[in-house]
């Protein structure tokens, strides 16, 4: 019996625009979300406090924000707020802790660009990567680079 083991690729130096933000209360969940994008070269940013995820998004150049919405509503509202304001049009990933959530239609209104269901696999989670990617054409997943 052969044991596999991940191999995580992780940016020698930090590059501005490819941080994400996670934004949860749940070690789980940051774990998980964090070990996807250390695999895929991106810089994971967690926070587990609103407060600290809101300075994060004060401060610096951050490409996405994947918000666990079991953190609460009324935070996920402020994340939600927090990356739309002064222009800075940041794109949010909203993870749902059910199928009938609640905040899912003020997601897409206060501008989150992504709404999936738990548990959010790697392949969604780099679907929604690309396809942020593609829309707003940044080279980082440009296949011309390889």
């Amino acid at each position: 019996m052969s044991e596999t083991t991940q191999n995580y690729l992780a940016p020698d130096m930090y590059e501005i625009g490819s941080s994400v933000l996670i934004f949860s209360g749940d070690r789980g969940f940051i774990d998980h979300h964090r070990a996807i994008l250390l695999s895929i070269g991106f810089v994971p940013i967690t926070m587990n406090t609103l407060e600290a995820a809101l300075a994060v998004l004060q401060v610096m150049v951050i490409e996405l924000v994947i918000v666990d919405e079991g953190t609460g509503v009324l935070e996920t509202q402020r994340i939600l707020k927090r990356a739309g304001d002064d222009g800075q049009n940041v794109p949010v990933l909203v993870i749902s802790a059910g199928a009938d959530a609640e905040l899912q239609p003020q997601a897409f209104e206060l501008g989150s660009v992504f709404y999936l269901n738990r548990p959010a696999f790697q392949d969604d989670v780099v679907r929604v990567l690309l396809a942020h990617c593609d829309r707003c054409g940044h080279p980082l997943w440009d296949p011309q680079q390889n």
